[in-house]
């Protein structure tokens, strides 16, 4: 009987931490996937590439807090430099399983205030306008940031944060110069 009882506890343990395991794995893959979506769309933001027909100037990707396990590549393809859901969508990414969401996403200004979702954000977009591989960042409080003379507020920086079951995060990085990072956050 003790040598069953143990073997049960061991058993337990093993498979807790294989599940554990699977969800990290899983996390960071899919915010590896995120970072190449942000590639993705600084490959076509600095070269010529059409959709349906039209030629656009600037590429992104655009997350919002009605959707936390869905992002979007668009083609800017009326050239306002500003992302339209209903006509600009070239792809939806979605999450990996249902456990999986965006829990967090920030822009920091260029005073190192941080803006994000939760709290003062419903929206951040990532915006490559051709032939710079640069980023433009546009967010809910500066939803025209990238359009020129606009005045808006200005950003040094990014950050997407990921999460998984159990608390385990990770953020996909983004600065005005194009670099795309991943960092691992907590667990």
């Amino acid at each position: 009987m003790v040598v069953i009882s143990i073997m049960t506890l061991l058993t337990g343990v093993f498979l807790f931490q294989q599940r554990q395991f699977d969800s990290t794995t899983l996390l960071r893959s899919l915010s590896y996937s995120v970072a190449l979506s942000v590639r993705q769309a600084q490959t076509y933001g600095s070269s010529v590439r059409g959709f349906s027909g039209v030629f656009a100037e600037a590429h992104g990707i655009h997350f919002s807090s009605g959707d936390l396990t869905h992002y979007f590549l668009f083609s800017d393809t009326d050239n306002d430099r500003v992302f339209d859901s209903g006509t600009e969508i070239v792809e939806t990414f979605g999450l990996v399983g249902n456990n999986f969401t965006i829990s967090q996403f920030c822009a920091t200004t260029n005073s190192d205030t941080e803006r994000c979702y939760p709290g003062e954000l419903t929206s951040l977009t990532i915006l490559f306008i051709r032939p710079n591989s640069d980023a433009c960042f546009e967010t809910s409080n500066s939803p025209t940031a990238c359009v020129v003379g606009d005045g808006g507020e200005d950003y040094k920086e990014a950050r997407i944060q990921l999460s998984a079951p159990g608390g385990v995060t990770r953020s996909v990085i983004v600065t005005p110069t194009g670099q795309i990072s991943v960092e691992g956050v907590g667990s």
